[in-house]
């Protein structure tokens, strides 16, 4: 047999960190604690990191949303905007001045006169110059 005398370093691992006792078992846990901290942040740290960029990813697009909505003129109900429409076309007639339909009507019957105008001139420039030949001929 043989008479084996424990040391210090294998009494020391026996001996479960959170039993020790004294100012001594105290530092001890309080260094094993902390570098079992140590070693949970080095095991989780890739995956906190990605988990806090697609976080950050995420917040900075609802950020930009909001701002594009922000920017973005509201959106009325049809309705509404008929209803708008129509009351201006009222104060407007009160008032004296056209309304769309008008101007669209006006701006039809403007185009038709310039058309008229043109085949006009191209009747008279063509009788002048029908004319100019029969007097030099």
């Amino acid at each position: 047999m043989t008479d084996k005398t424990p040391s210090q370093t294998d009494n020391i691992a026996e001996m479960p960190p959170v039993r020790r006792g004294g100012l001594l078992g105290v530092m001890r846990d309080l260094t094993l604690a902390s570098l079992g901290v140590a070693g949970v942040l080095i095991d989780d740290a890739q995956s906190l990191y990605q988990r806090s960029i697609q976080r950050g990813d995420r917040l900075m697009r609802q950020l930009e949303s909001r701002a594009r909505a922000d920017r973005q003129p509201r959106v009325q109900k049809p309705h509404i905007a008929r209803m708008v429409q129509d009351e201006w076309a009222v104060q407007f007639s009160r008032f004296g001045l056209p309304s769309k339909s008008d101007v669209e009507a006006l701006t039809k019957q403007i185009g038709l006169l310039e058309e008229e105008v043109d085949r006009l001139s191209r009747n008279r420039a063509a009788g002048e110059a029908a004319g100019d030949e029969a007097k030099t001929s």
